[in-house]
């Protein structure tokens, strides 16, 4: 496993993936809000969380851009150098056809790289000449991909957090 990634390997990989044959399932990022967010407790869902909530699935969108196989986790823990010195991309779990756009903005957040230098680095990678709308693509996603991370983020602690309560007579009664 790698300890980083700098924005030109990842703006790399990144194309690599989005190269890739076309993956079957599909992968919305609102649809995946609404999914997080029904997992939440109801003490969970604060006045505040309910109202970034409703404004995401009001002001859903799509950029219009092809459809492509991406990773949406393609983070340098997902990376493993092989003996011969080429990097392997493991854990696919996330991997589905999407906006590659909104993956690189995760792609940006997972490895902390800016997300401006990136983009710039794939569009050269990719030879994409009109740069300033995949920099605005990925700007209007970046508050989506936030607002997903907090979910999935909120929605494995109140997992845990449940698990745990309904499991502790278990892990404190005598044997």
């Amino acid at each position: 496993m790698l300890d980083h990634v700098d924005a030109g390997l990842a703006a790399n990989l990144a194309a690599k993936v989005h190269a890739l044959p076309l993956l079957g399932n599909a992968f919305d990022p609102f649809d995946k809000g609404v999914r997080y967010f029904s997992q939440l407790s109801t003490h969970s869902k604060t006045a505040n969380l309910c109202a970034v909530h409703q404004y995401f699935q009001q002001h859903r969108f799509v950029t219009g851009l092809a459809m492509t196989t991406c990773h949406y986790d393609l983070g340098y823990y997902n990376l493993i150098r092989q003996p011969g010195g080429e990097l392997q991309i493991i854990d696919w779990e996330y991997a589905a056809l999407g906006d590659p756009s909104f993956d690189l903005v995760m792609t940006s957040l997972a490895n902390d790289i800016e997300l401006e230098t990136l983009v710039n680095h794939y569009c050269q990678n990719r030879r994409i000449e009109n740069v300033e709308q995949w920099q605005s693509y990925c700007q209007r996603w970046l508050p989506v991909a936030q607002y997903l991370g907090f979910l999935w983020f909120a929605s494995g602690l109140n997992y845990t957090a449940t698990t745990f309560t309904k499991n502790a007579a278990t892990y404190t009664s005598p044997s």
